[in-house]
């Protein structure tokens, strides 16, 4: 192979890997506004957990029962919760978690509630509300 034929075969190899690289960074970049709404999804998501949360309590209060199939429901809507947090928020992720278990298996509320800060139902709408303001 000649001097030339070498300094062409570079050029056409050097041609595929900036068409390469053009396409490469030509791939598409995440939509701001899909993380957005994925973001105000899993918040909302929780926000109605605890909402189910609330109605949930109050009417067992007021009844002195326990309704295993709606607590049930509550864990489902609580482990949905704490897949959608998983990468907007660990912390609250980990509490929804907690929540979705304590609900699986009421008797383990005590022992679950230590691996988290709080599982208080208003400082988890407090902080679904600072996610809120700060996407905003």
């Amino acid at each position: 192979m000649t001097l030339n034929e070498l300094g062409a075969l570079g050029s056409a190899i050097g041609g595929i890997v900036s068409t390469l690289s053009f396409y490469k960074d030509m791939k598409p970049q995440p939509d701001d506004s899909k993380l957005s709404e994925k973001r105000k999804s899993a918040i909302n998501l929780t926000l109605e957990a605890a909402r189910l949360t609330r109605v949930y309590l109050y009417d067992s209060n007021q009844t002195g029962e326990q309704d295993r199939i709606r607590e049930a429901d509550l864990s489902k809507v609580w482990l949905k919760a704490s897949e959608a947090l998983h990468q907007i928020d660990p912390q609250l992720c980990k509490i929804a978690q907690v929540k979705a278990f304590g609900w699986a298996e009421p008797n383990r509320w005590q022992e679950l509630k230590q691996n988290v800060s709080t599982i208080k139902i208003d400082v988890i709408i407090e902080q679904c509300n600072y996610l809120l303001e700060e996407s905003t």
